[in-house]
């Protein structure tokens, strides 16, 4: 009995999968080139305006765990060369993220409506600030599936490039 040979995926999955991953890489290493670049950008006065908690949570497959995640907003006004922008952009790649509504809560204390505070403005987007610089652990959650989807499309690739040089053309 013959082994029957493995097919290898489709062309337009490899290619998917290829782009998935280039462009998660891609998201994730612009973020943390931002995060790098961030202590560097005007610093100009702002006031908060609000804040807010949100609440997100998933189940696995099975129902049998529930995750949890807390998120802490502010918004805030500031003036950047006599433009008015209002944000939430608390640090690149994302609001602070937290396990319990009381850490959240904590959080957002240290902003409470009407407080004044320094804002980084990136130059480049002057609508985009942050109040906390640097690289947050937000962009390598994007950076490592992005290499994963990348890696995984090349060994695709390749498993489908060997197949097609084993495999006689047609008469």
């Amino acid at each position: 009995m013959e082994a029957k040979k493995r097919q290898p995926q489709h062309p337009f999955l490899i290619v998917a999968t290829l782009l998935f991953g280039c462009m998660l890489f891609a998201v994730g290493m612009l973020q943390r080139q931002e995060g790098i670049d961030s202590p560097n950008w005007p610093v100009v006065p702002a006031v908060v305006t609000a804040t807010r908690i949100e609440h997100h949570w998933s189940t696995s497959t099975n129902l049998a765990a529930r995750s949890d995640t807390y998120y802490g907003h502010i918004t805030y006004r500031y003036e950047h060369d006599g433009t008015p922008h209002e944000h939430t952009g608390f640090q690149i790649g994302g609001s602070m993220s937290f396990y319990t509504e009381v850490e959240a809560a904590a959080h957002i204390a240290n902003y409470p409506v009407g407080k004044s505070l320094e804002v980084h403005v990136n130059p480049a987007l002057p609508h985009m600030a942050v109040v906390v610089t640097g690289v947050s652990s937000n962009s390598n959650r994007i950076i490592w599936p992005g290499a994963f989807f990348l890696l995984f499309g090349v060994v695709l690739l390749v498993e489908w490039i060997r197949f097609k040089r084993k495999t006689p053309a047609a008469p």
